[in-house]
């Protein structure tokens, strides 16, 4: 038998209190002829959007017969306890498009979304292999300018320790709103450079940086279009950095797969978190979809 994927059912709930349109759906992947196939989570993730019996849905994916679903997130991805060949993955969907019954566009409590997906070049000293993933702290969250003291593994792609380049997807939404009464964005300010503190429209803690908010127009008098820009990133917004020596050179060895062992790469890269301060995104609107 090859690589099987399987939608356990029922694993539809839909969420649709206050408007807010958000679902999950869970699948188990297992293989009983190769079982080596899906050995690691990497095997798992090179599944997206792959047909196995059933669809793997990737980002962007629409949730079946509701169509202003997408698939923005995955959480949860997890071996079986007792089957290491056995893997469950959560896909979290959120309302891409439009807005709830109730208010029409211009109309104090509208609400609407935008979306759009990129990879971006990243200077970086590893990447992830098959046999070599990348680690990442839970949430993307560490401690001290470095973090813990831990290596985040990979394969090392940079030369003489000058970085690489490899591709980071990146996530950007959009969400309008219009408001009414005197616009004071104060409050939403105090939320920049800020990530998530839990799972917020179907993105996973961490995942999400508020990056920015515009008053787009005056619609009235004291009626506003306010937009707020939100980035879902797939590292956590995290950064690479390598161990440096006194003299500010990455600290080096040589690398085994150069059979003349005249190259040499960064020993040691640890991950760097621009954006440490974490926050309830709830709170950023008072009429939230």
């Amino acid at each position: 038998m090859a690589t099987v994927i399987r939608e356990v059912n029922p694993s539809r709930p839909v969420d649709n209190q206050s408007g807010r349109l958000t679902s999950t759906r869970e699948f188990v992947v297992y293989d009983d002829a190769t079982p080596a196939n899906i050995s690691r989570p990497e095997h798992v993730i090179n599944l997206f959007g792959v047909t196995a019996g059933e669809a793997m849905p990737t980002f962007g994916d629409v949730y079946p017969n509701i169509p202003e679903l997408m698939a923005v997130d995955y959480s949860n991805l997890r071996q079986e306890e007792g089957n290491p060949y056995l893997w469950r993955i959560t896909w979290n969907y959120m309302r891409s498009t439009g807005a709830p019954p109730g208010p029409n566009p211009g109309e104090p409590g509208y609400w609407e979304y935008s979306y759009s997906a990129t990879c971006e070049t990243e200077d970086a000293w590893r990447m992830a292999s098959e046999q070599k993933p990348l680690w990442f702290p839970a949430g993307g969250e560490i401690t001290g300018v470095f973090g813990p003291v831990t290596d985040i593994r990979g394969v090392s792609i940079d030369s003489g320790g000058d970085p690489g380049s490899t591709l980071r997807m990146v996530q950007n939404l959009d969400i309008t709103e219009v408001v009414a009464g005197q616009y004071t964005p104060a409050a939403s300010f105090t939320f920049l450079k800020k990530r998530n503190n839990n799972t917020f429209l179907g993105a996973q803690k961490g995942r999400l940086v508020y990056a920015g908010i515009m008053a787009s127009m005056r619609i009235d008098v004291g009626i506003f279009s306010i937009r707020h820009r939100l980035v879902w990133d797939e590292w956590f917004h995290l950064r690479q950095r390598p161990r440096r020596l006194p003299s500010g050179e990455p600290s080096r060895y040589v690398d085994p797969d150069d059979p003349d062992a005249v190259g040499w790469v960064a020993d040691a890269v640890y991950w760097y978190q621009p954006f440490p301060t974490l926050a309830n995104f709830d709170a950023i609107s008072s009429q939230w979809p």
